[in-house]
């Protein structure tokens, strides 16, 4: 009977007509104006019709044990202070059931790759590191960091991340990661006037960059850690944040200026490049990661993910019926989680084409937490 449910009702979903798609994106379109006068944008959405054979789909089993099946990622589930498991694959994805963890998740960062992460729990002694999320996951708390943290941001690489925390106002430098990880930096943040609203770090863990709100001005500062110099102002901008593959340069995008930048030789003699602006369609740039070396990806709470290619200039902007907040890794390659749960779904950025696309993965009701074999 199960079976038989889910053939029907993915056929259903297959079977959205052609008009219907086409409507859908217009709408779409209407609904965001500003982004449709600019640049060539190609927008896609997921139609009512959908969401509601995923309403039936959850509605339809006792549990979502059905859906077992490859583990495209993890989210936190706030409320419950869980980590849940992402299972299946793009278009035919759940938010299922939470990993049995000994603690009390606060917080979460996933790595690039998505096989580890950063946790900051109530009632530990430091920030935690989950392993091995593709196999058996495993806590174990960071010797000498700081309890928990307020903020944080990996590497384009992975192996170094840096946190922010309040209780020692000071930014950890993690580096080793995720096998031999240390902290081999505590830089302070006295000198950075304002609240600390968005970070990045090389994948040297020499450069941090750090973008600190005072009032209604946002300032973008760059701090070297190996000298210990005071942080250099490079421009007014934030919070997103990300260096570039190679660590030579800075994307920052202005949420006060509706704009997206490139500070290139940011270690150097820097050069500002603006590679798009509100005539463009950005209307809040709150995130952002480089999918490749020429690809930026910027998540816009008003509705988009942004995707430039650095190089020719050319941009996409890809409509989700959602408010991104983030960019955050997934277990597939140039795949991300762009909202948590939120919303009542989660909504998965696919860069993996030239033509982006937003998916939503609904979610299920859960039941007991469960280890990985369940999920395999």
């Amino acid at each position: 009977m199960r079976a038989s449910v889910v053939s029907r009702l993915r056929f259903e979903n297959r079977s959205l007509t052609a008009a219907a798609r086409k409507e859908c994106r217009v709408a779409a379109q209407n609904q965001y104006p500003a982004a449709a006068a600019g640049r060539r944008i190609r927008s896609y959405a997921v139609s009512a019709a959908a969401i509601a054979v995923s309403s039936v789909l959850l509605t339809a089993q006792p549990s979502d044990s059905v859906f077992a099946g490859p583990v495209l990622g993890h989210v936190l589930d706030e409320d419950k202070q869980q980590i849940r498991i992402v299972s299946g694959v793009p278009g035919a994805a759940l938010v299922r059931s939470a990993l049995a963890l000994d603690a009390a998740p606060e917080r979460m960062l996933t790595a690039p790759g998505g096989r580890y992460a950063l946790v900051s729990a109530a009632g530990a002694d430091a920030v935690l590191l989950l392993r091995d999320l593709d196999n058996q996951p495993s806590l174990e708390p960071l010797a000498g960091a700081a309890k928990r943290f307020n903020m944080a941001a990996f590497s384009p690489a992975g192996a170094v991340a840096v946190l922010y925390a309040a209780e020692c106002e000071c930014l950890e430098v993690v580096t080793g990661l995720p096998q031999a990880p240390q902290v081999s930096r505590v830089l302070s943040r006295d000198s950075i006037p304002g609240d600390i609203v968005g970070m990045a770090v090389s994948d040297d863990g020499s450069l941090v960059a750090v973008a600190a709100a005072s009032g209604e001005a946002t300032e973008v500062f760059l701090l070297d850690s190996r000298d210990g110099a005071p942080p250099r102002f490079l421009l007014s901008g934030g919070p997103a944040l990300a260096f570039s593959p190679d660590n030579k340069d800075l994307a920052v995008g202005d949420r006060g200026r509706r704009s997206i930048s490139l500070i290139r030789d940011v270690a150097g003699a820097t050069e500002i490049i603006e590679l798009a602006a509100e005539r463009e369609g950005l209307s809040d740039p709150i995130a952002a990661t480089f999918a490749g070396r020429d690809r930026l990806l910027i998540a816009d709470g008003g509705g988009f993910i942004h995707v430039i290619n650095i190089e020719t200039g050319e941009q996409q902007s890809v409509v989700c019926t959602c408010a991104p907040r983030l960019l955050e890794p997934t277990m597939i390659e140039r795949m991300y989680r762009v909202t948590g749960m939120g919303s009542g779904a989660v909504w998965v950025l696919d860069a993996r084409e030239a033509e982006a696309r937003v998916w939503f993965v609904p979610i299920g009701r859960g039941a007991d937490p469960v280890t990985p074999e369940s999920v395999q």
